[in-house]
């Protein structure tokens, strides 16, 4: 229930959040809501009652979303290669959703470990029980998985790199998108016109680094 109530209400949210800003809303804003919100709820969807899981799901709406339309638009992150958005709606949700857990974590939830009749119930308590404790050792815990993350990356990316480059010469999708609208005229003078995918994902893209629309 908490996961479909966070997913619903982040949807909800980021779809607003792009009428406020864009005047309109998009089919990929509310699929990025739905995303964050189903990201922000998985560290504490065993720990929160409705209320923290709709306020999960308010959160994911929000600050996913000015970390998206915001933050990866300033100029040093426009060298991220990030066209999907995935250090707004996973890593930025995701530390959102930890850092919930250590507010929010309600002593009357349990988690139930494994599925047998006599397995044990887990519960924690957050800040706004009383614990501040635990918000703090969510901090800890995320700081240490970030680090975890950057090292166990960079080393994998290293090792890839011995034997294929990391990144497509900008020849190669250049010269794909020429030969798509090759394909394409040919198409149109048979009578059959053809929108690519490529051509597409490239408006798109272009659309979204004007900031004219809420797109990805």
């Amino acid at each position: 229930m908490n996961t479909n109530t966070a997913t619903a209400v982040g949807l909800l949210v980021w779809t607003l959040m792009d009428k406020m800003a864009y005047g309109k809303p998009s089919v990929l804003g509310a699929v990025n809501g739905m995303i964050a919100g189903l990201v922000g709820i998985t560290p504490c969807a065993g720990y929160v009652d409705g209320t923290g899981a709709i306020i999960v799901g308010v959160c994911a709406g929000i600050i996913p979303w000015l970390s998206m339309n915001k933050f990866q638009k300033l100029g040093f992150m426009q060298k991220v290669d990030d066209t999907l958005g995935v250090f707004s709606t996973h890593g930025v949700a995701g530390l959102m959703g930890g850092l919930l857990t250590g507010i929010l974590a309600n002593p009357a939830m349990l988690q139930y470990i494994g599925t047998d009749k006599d397995a044990p119930g887990v519960s924690i308590t957050g800040l706004m029980y009383g614990n501040a404790n635990q918000l703090l050792l969510q901090a800890e815990g995320a700081a240490f998985i970030i680090v975890y993350n950057v090292i166990a990356t960079f080393i994998i990316l290293k090792v890839i790199s011995i034997f294929v480059s990391l990144r497509m010469d900008e020849a190669y999708p250049e010269g794909g998108r020429r030969r798509g609208a090759r394909r394409n005229r040919l198409r149109d003078r048979r009578g059959g016109r053809i929108t690519p995918l490529a051509t597409s994902l490239t408006s798109m893209m272009a659309a979204r680094k004007s900031g004219s629309a809420p797109l990805l």
